[in-house]
This record gives structure tokens, C-alpha cells and sequence, in this order.
């Protein structure tokens, strides 16, 4: 009789050296593997979804030369932007937050609804200029198929921004990905690894199936210009009849 051990603790999902609930919330997708998870081997089964959002971050700048003038103008176009993306269904606002350890950069979009001055930051360190770096993202839809399409959209939306004074959108960086609460998709990469372990054990009449490594986080990377490759990073032993 053939027996298929899961050997882990299914309930032990705790990142190692991430910040609380950093599985649970969005984190933006970087073109290579995060370094901790270099020493991976891509196991046989794999998940390949599309990411959550699109996004593109923008400087917004003002070098008016009075500091109270310049305040007002960024002010007041910042509160343009979330006006008019608060009316879309298809606009969303972050801020990005960035967390460091001894492995990577990490950055989480946060939710950008309120303008606060005391934010702003100086461009290059000058004094005359103020500014804030604003991320736009947009959620992957059937409504388009490339990558350049949700760019298009974006700046077409940035477009409608009634811009104040001498303030204007600066956009230096490409778009990027996001994925949001990425361990929703363990219970399937739980069932399609238990369905292998099964079949496999079945194709060499193994007697015993251990699956270890499924206490880990989901890992992911990049697959395409809007996918993403999940997975968890478990050893499949199956024992043969002597």
C-alpha cells in the first residue's frame, strides 16, 4: 500500500528576514530572483499567473522660487491627481516603501489619498525645488494584452492632470509589476504538487512519497512582460520495492 508523507508544518508560513505580513501584502515584482531565494532550484510544479498591476513612478516637481508659492502649486496639482484617479476604476495611487535587510530591497506600494508637505523632498538637493515621487498603477485586465498598452494608459491618464505653476510629472523609470498577497496562491500549488507526488509514485510503483520544503513562503519571479513564475520550493522523494 502506497503512503504519500507530507513532511512540513503547513501552518509555519513565517518569512525569514521579511517584515510582518510582507507575503500578505503587495510587493513590487524586480526583473531578477530576490537574492534570497538565488540558491532555489525551480521544482517541476509551478504556477504562472499574471501579475496584479502595472506601474510607473513619476516625480512630480516644482521649482518655483518662493517657497509658499511652490508648496501650493505641488499641493494643489497632487490634489488634482487623486481626485481624478479616485474617479477611475482603472487608477490607483502609491506611495512606495522601501525595506532593506541583509538580503535585498524590497518596496511595497502604499496607498496615497492625502497630501502632506511635510513629505516633500528637494530635487538634487536643491532648496528652490520641491517634490514628491508618486506611483501609478493600473490593474492587469483582459482590456489589454502588452505591456506598452497599460503604459499608455497611464500616461494618457497623466495627461489629464491640471498641472500648476511650474510643476510637472517627471518619469525616469520603466514600468513595473506588482503582485498582492501572494500566498493566495498556495492551497493551488499545494493541490498541483500532491497531484504530481501521486503520479509519480504511481509511474514508478513507488511505496512511500515524502514531500518536504512546503512550510516555505511562495516564492516568485518574473516569467514575462505581465506573468509571473510561484512557487514553493519542495523535495518530491519517492522509496521503490527492493
Amino acid at each position: 500500500m502506497r503512503a504519500c508523507l507530507i513532511s512540513a508544518v503547513i501552518t509555519a508560513i513565517i518569512p525569514f528576514h521579511m517584515p510582518a505580513n510582507a507575503q500578505s501584502d503587495e510587493i513590487v515584482v524586480t526583473g531578477t530572483r530576490l537574492s534570497r531565494y538565488e540558491a532555489d532550484i525551480i521544482p517541476a510544479v509551478t504556477l504562472t499567473r499574471d501579475a496584479d498591476f502595472v506601474l510607473k513612478t513619476y516625480s512630480i516637481v516644482c521649482d518655483t522660487r518662493d517657497r509658499a508659492t511652490r508648496l501650493r502649486e505641488l499641493t494643489g496639482t497632487l490634489e488634482d491627481l487623486i481626485a481624478k484617479a479616485d474617479r477611475r476604476s482603472d487608477i490607483e495611487l502609491s506611495i512606495i516603501e522601501e525595506y532593506d535587510d541583509n538580503y535585498d530591497t524590497l518596496y511595497f506600494p502604499r496607498p496615497f489619498d492625502k497630501v502632506d508637505p511635510d513629505n516633500f523632498t528637494s530635487q538634487y538637493g536643491r532648496t528652490d525645488t520641491s517634490m514628491l515621487s508618486v506611483t501609478i498603477k493600473t490593474p492587469v485586465t483582459d482590456s489589454f494584452s502588452t505591456l506598452d498598452q497599460a503604459e499608455e494608459l497611464i500616461e494618457d491618464f497623466v495627461d489629464t492632470i491640471r498641472l500648476q505653476g511650474r510643476t510637472e510629472f517627471l518619469s525616469g523609470e520603466e514600468v513595473q509589476l506588482s503582485v498582492r498577497n501572494v500566498e493566495r496562491y498556495r492551497p493551488e500549488l499545494l493541490a498541483a504538487i500532491l497531484a504530481y507526488a501521486r503520479q509519480t509514485a504511481g509511474t514508478l510503483e513507488g511505496t512511500e512519497t515524502e514531500i518536504a520544503g512546503l512550510e516555505q513562503v511562495v516564492r516568485w519571479e518574473r516569467a514575462g512582460p505581465m506573468e509571473l513564475t510561484l512557487y514553493l520550493p519542495y523535495k518530491l522523494s519517492v522509496s521503490l520495492e527492493n
